[in-house]
């Protein structure tokens, strides 16, 4: 999994990468690459945002520990991780989930009858808060392969979409507060091993739409998003 961000403030892009251990590439812009700091190992899910307000670019990370926030130095490197407890078998989304003008994060993980989305609210200093969370039903325990916040139905609250096992992906709506009202499925059917979830407005009308990567069939099945 790779992460694109300036992470040393140079106005280049960087490379955040997962991995035995995980690294950061510091971007040279001709398109090169140097060896910046190395990450923990074990990473299974990464995101890069401003989890303090500095105009630092931050990490968060999701490993066999816990979620970790490890606040960026602006020149590369990061200060030591602080842990929050997670669940197995996660993945993790980043989103002001309850306009406050602060970045917040979402992780939905199995649950015994389908998902759980667990939001933590950030204070604006590098520290979350308590999750919320909000149950998916899906009649049985599957985890998302990828998970992304956007606001796909334009009333300026951020929304979450996930993948589900069995071939589609599940949205919650947001209601601006950090919790999600009741999911909505879209189903792809014949796909299965979803893997990669990308928002993007795809047929230029204004609104965000949804790629979704299924690698066991080899096909990307796009949801158009009609205003």
């Amino acid at each position: 999994m790779l992460v694109l961000a300036d992470f040393n403030h140079d106005g280049i892009p960087d490379i955040a990468a997962n991995g035995s251990p995980g690294q950061v590439l510091l971007g040279n812009g001709d398109g090169t690459f140097r060896t910046g700091l190395s990450l923990p190992s074990g990473i299974e899910t990464l995101l890069a945002g401003d989890f303090n307000n500095d105009g630092k670019s931050d990490l968060a990370i999701l490993v066999p520990q816990g979620i970790g926030i490890m606040l960026g130095n602006g020149d590369g490197t990061f200060q030591p991780a602080l842990f929050y407890r997670a669940r197995p078998g996660g993945r993790l989304a980043t989103g002001d989930f309850n306009n406050d003008g602060k970045l917040d994060l979402a992780e939905v993980s199995p649950a015994p009858t389908g998902m759980l989305a667990r939001i933590f609210l950030g204070n604006g200093d590098g520290t979350l808060a308590t999750a919320l969370n909000t149950g998916i039903n899906l009649g049985q325990a599957d985890g998302p392969d990828g998970v992304v916040a956007v606001d796909f139905n334009a009333d300026g609250n951020a929304d979450l979409a996930m993948t589900i096992p069995t071939g589609g992906v599940a949205i919650l709506p947001g209601k601006g507060s950090g919790k999600f009202g009741v999911p909505s499925f879209y189903f792809t059917p014949g796909s299965f091993g979803l893997h990669a979830l990308l928002a993007a407005d795809l047929d230029g009308n204004g609104t965000p739409d949804l790629a979704i990567l299924d690698p066991l069939v080899g096909t990307i099945t796009v949801l158009l998003n009609t205003p």
